[in-house]
């Protein structure tokens, strides 16, 4: 069976000395195979939220389903249904699944520890700590800057991966709201035209902030370029039906264990808690991804004004939108999370008219906030 982290660190080298932060609750992981479903199901704790994994299961001989200590870790955005029989194409028995999913959670370590904005050793804090000098990174944070680049560049304005000087003086936990000249001073620091990348001859890749006032989040666009590589090492691993999800990012290959392709919710996001209203609709996905973003997601009221965390790069204050939150059906993760924010914050009209003409937009749902779904769809 193919490594997945052999397989992200063929595309990952990096010469810089690694330094292991401590991960919150890094050591938890549960995993269960539940024989009326043949389905195999496995949670950890990543990017300061719960992954969970799934994927049906044929059995093999002397196969025995759950380890002892094992718990049960059910799904939290797809639901497969009951079946006797797995889906002819779950090829691959509980324990090679459950090494995948072990090895799926060992590589969110490796992002984490790259993309992380808080963790203090992470090349992302490490290109902020060093703004305005060029450092080293590896080859998964020099790809994730390039992709987050690009949907900056596509965005109208409404993206930027330099928001951080801003996002850093809000706190939507304590609810703190900054200051407008603060705000101000740290807008004159938000430009993506001022990430420079570079690779040198010898494959190693440089990143630096040529603002030294400027300072990196990444927080719209790693989750999906992590939705990403894990959905690829599961198919190397030779599983071919799967859910991730991170926490709302959404990847679903191949069929349920009725045979079916996997039908993914789609997020009420006036509603951020589980429960019989969280639901608008739900889209049959079997190569793919459903990403949601909603203002509701972190927010709070203060003298009366609700506040969400979606900031526009313009006034660094939250961004105003007719829409409470949308849905984004797309091949690859990553541009289903860089377009969702985007078309949140363009508002109803300019959004479905954005992604009417972005075409690895396979589908897009907004909710209003009287809970009206509108949608694009380029498929059936």
């Amino acid at each position: 069976m193919t490594d997945i982290l052999a397989l992200m660190n063929t595309h990952s080298t990096s010469h810089a000395p690694v330094r292991l932060d401590v991960i919150p609750l890094q050591e938890e992981f549960t995993f269960s195979a539940d024989p009326q479903r043949r389905l195999a199901t496995a949670s950890f704790f990543a990017f300061n939220t719960v992954i969970s994994l799934m994927a049906p299961y044929a059995d093999a001989p002397g196969d025995h389903a759950d380890a002892p200590g094992d718990h049960a870790a059910g799904p939290s955005a797809a639901a497969a249904p009951d079946a006797h029989t797995a889906d002819p194409s779950a090829s691959a028995n509980p324990a090679i699944i459950r090494r995948a999913f072990e090895e799926a959670r060992d590589a969110c370590r490796h992002f984490e520890r790259a993309f992380s904005r808080t963790l203090p050793h992470s090349d992302i804090s490490t290109i902020n700590r060093n703004a305005g000098t060029e450092v080293e990174v590896c080859l998964d944070t020099y790809r994730l800057l390039e992709e987050s680049l690009r949907y900056c560049r596509g965005s109208q304005g409404r993206f930027d991966i330099t928001m951080g000087a801003v996002t850093r003086l809000w706190d939507f936990h304590a609810g703190t709201v900054p200051d407008k000249e603060q705000v101000h001073a740290a807008l004159s620091h938000v430009n993506w035209e001022n990430v420079k990348l570079r690779r040198l001859e010898d494959g190693r890749c440089m990143a630096k902030l040529a603002d030294p006032q400027a300072f990196l989040d990444v927080g719209g666009t790693a989750k999906g370029y992590i939705a990403d590589a894990l959905s690829d090492g599961l198919l190397a691993a030779g599983i071919g039906s799967f859910v991730v999800n991170l926490g709302g990012n959404v990847v679903a290959h191949g069929c349920n264990p009725m045979g079916n392709p996997w039908s993914v919710g789609i997020r009420d996001p006036r509603y951020a808690q589980d429960g019989p209203n969280a639901v608008v609709g739900s889209v049959s996905v079997s190569a793919g991804s459903v990403v949601t973003s909603g203002v509701y997601e972190r927010q709070f009221i203060r003298d009366g004004v609700r506040y969400h965390h979606i900031l526009d790069p313009s006034t660094g204050f939250p961004v105003e939108t007719d829409v409470a939150g949308v849905s984004v059906v797309a091949c690859k993760s990553m541009d289903a999370e860089g377009f969702s924010t985007t078309l949140l914050a363009l508002g109803l009209k300019a959004g479905l008219d954005f992604a009417r003409q972005e075409g690895s937009i396979l589908a897009a749902y907004f909710v209003d906030d009287a809970g009206r779904v509108h949608g694009v769809q380029r498929f059936r």
